[in-house]
């Protein structure tokens, strides 16, 4: 005769053991995602674009609190969802994908605790330095019609150093930019700021974009860092 003691020994056991079949099934099942995304043609910031967001994932799924509240700070202490752009929680990792090119914000992050989202832009610090900008032609809609339009003087003046030291070989190709004199004038400096304000958390070349990012969040050797600076 089985005891109601015994009985309950055997349901812990097999819940126990379930336990451990749904958090092996969710490993291989992160594991399978990051292979999936390390075999493919992608380059190195759009895969660890992906790796970011998988990362979170499974540090949400598998109930590793401690993990987002390294990144996150303690509000991150109920966990997270993260959010696809038409609003809807993702629960299927299979379904995370590279954000569209015309999104500024690579991942939707909601605070389970607080109900604060971050729209975050995610940057690789693996490789290269991260890009910020993509290449953009003057003949862009933002240069002509938008709101960089007033800009284009002080970008005109800028460029024209730069190409005029390139061409006397006293810099090379890739230099910071507050190196260049011109960028000693408040106007200019402004003008600079306000582009790279805008292609870093607004929009491309075509406008503002349908999902704006506010935050930054840097991935660097399969370690997450959010920036302090939130929009």
């Amino acid at each position: 005769m089985i005891t109601p003691e015994a009985n309950t020994d055997l349901l812990m056991e097999l819940e126990e053991a379930n336990k451990k079949l749904e958090e092996e099934k969710l490993k291989n099942e992160y594991l399978s995602a990051q292979i999936n995304v390390h075999t493919n043609s992608h380059n190195i910031g759009e895969k660890d674009e992906v790796l970011s967001i998988l990362k979170l994932f499974y540090y949400n799924k598998s109930n590793q609190y401690d993990k987002l509240i390294e990144i996150f700070g303690d509000e991150a202490g109920e966990g997270i969802s993260i959010i696809d752009e038409s609003g809807c929680v993702i629960t299927d990792i299979n379904k995370i994908n590279k954000a569209k090119g015309c999104l500024k914000a690579d991942v939707i992050i909601k605070m389970n605790k607080t109900t604060k989202i971050y729209t975050a832009s995610i940057k690789s610090k693996n490789g290269a330095n991260p890009a910020i900008l993509n290449h953009t032609p003057r003949s862009a809609k933002v240069f002509n019609i938008g709101c960089l339009n007033k800009c284009i003087p002080s970008i005109d003046i800028l460029m024209q150093e730069y190409i005029d030291k390139r061409t006397q070989k006293m810099i090379g190709e890739d230099i910071q930019l507050n190196t260049l004199e011109c960028m000693k004038d408040s106007s200019i400096m402004s003008d600079v700021t306000e582009l790279l304000s805008y292609f870093v958390f607004d929009g491309t070349g075509k406008g503002d974009s349908s999902c704006k990012a506010n935050s930054i969040l840097y991935y660097e050797k399969t370690i997450l860092v959010l920036s302090n600076v939130v929009r």
